[in-house]
């Protein structure tokens, strides 16, 4: 189960050792909680791809830099994507950082949107 699973296939069995959630995935569960409906659908799928690239290329999303967010807008435009979901999709991911940085585990500076 994660956070980014849109209908949780069966309940979790849940150890103290054993978070359901790491600090990233937590860190989106608070952020996507306060959308509904398609909104919430796309932004899920927005951070799923991001954690994806990220988890791909060896980085723990909360250890994301400003670097770091440019190199996931070459990959979308790699892929050929046009230039107004690729701005969509990373104004849904630095969204996603305004949650860890109230909580103060990055800096904010680190995550504003990245221009064409």
């Amino acid at each position: 189960m994660s956070v980014f699973d849109s209908v949780p296939s069966t309940p979790p069995v849940l150890r103290s050792e054993q978070p359901i959630l790491d600090k990233a995935q937590f860190a989106a569960a608070a952020f996507l909680a306060r959308y509904s409906g398609r909104t919430l659908g796309s932004y899920r799928t927005d951070l799923r791809q991001f954690f994806q690239w990220a988890y791909g290329v060896g980085l723990t999303p909360l250890d994301a830099t400003r670097t770091h967010i440019e190199l996931s807008r070459a990959a979308l435009e790699n892929k050929g994507l046009a230039p107004s979901t690729i701005d969509r999709r990373l104004s849904t991911v630095c969204g996603y950082y305004r949650f860890p940085h109230i909580d103060g585990r990055v800096m904010r500076s680190q995550h504003r949107r990245p221009r064409r």
